[in-house]
């Protein structure tokens, strides 16, 4: 992929050398750096522009694990990219702060405006979405009690580090930190997957079939 940028030259400049470069979608540098990377990082690496909640909760729960300081501020947006966002999104998110709220402490609103800044908020909500779905099954399956926060905050940490890719060896994690056994990390990293690949079976074009099959399987 091209991605053409003009610096210090105009359109008039670009067509009167070449009508058909003049055609072609193209960044300038006259929109200032910091959106001229946003835009470049949106085609080559939408990581770095996404998961602002996912980073904001990281940051939340230093201490567990490996401390690594890395400098993104130069690279990485922290502007509102959506003033509006889906009433769907909006309320569920109501519900996601609910459930993390004794472990993490983010208002409601801290959640909302991490969506905003998202270059893609519908990918991110829908991370948010697996981890909230398999943080209260594993709770219940496991009979956690609602006040032992410290098993909480563990689980939490776990399903952090696997979505952000942090925790890539479950055995090594576990010699870190022994809250649960390595059999228990496993079955919540199984339950993960499930949880996240049966959300984004409906993250594409064909979310409408797949819905309209679900409600089939219903009757």
């Amino acid at each position: 992929m091209i991605l053409p940028i003009w610096h210090e030259i105009s359109f008039d400049d670009i067509s009167e050398y070449s009508p058909f470069l003049a055609d072609k979608y193209a960044l300038s540098t006259n929109s200032g750096l910091g959106e001229l990377v946003y835009k470049i990082l949106e085609v080559v690496n939408p990581d770095l522009i996404n998961s602002n909640a996912l980073l904001h909760a990281s940051r939340n729960l230093v201490g567990k694990g490996e401390l690594k300081e890395i400098d993104i501020k130069n690279i990485y947006s922290n502007e509102i990219q959506h003033e509006s966002l889906p009433n769907h999104l909006v309320i569920a998110t109501k519900l996601i702060s609910s459930i993390f709220y004794d472990v993490l402490k983010f208002e409601y609103r801290d959640y909302v405006i991490d969506f905003a800044k998202d270059g893609d908020y519908e990918h991110e909500f829908m991370l948010w979405c697996a981890i909230a779905s398999t943080y209260i099954e594993f709770l219940n399956n496991k009979k956690i009690n609602p006040s032992e926060l410290k098993l909480k905050t563990d689980v939490f940490a776990f399903l952090l580090g696997i979505t952000t890719g942090h925790i890539e060896d479950i055995e090594k994690y576990h010699n870190m930190n022994k809250t649960f056994t390595v059999e228990e990390y496993k079955e919540l990293f199984v339950r993960f997957a499930i949880h996240h690949d049966s959300l984004f079976e409906f993250f594409d074009k064909s979310m409408e079939d797949k819905y309209k099959r679900m409600l089939k399987t219903s009757k």
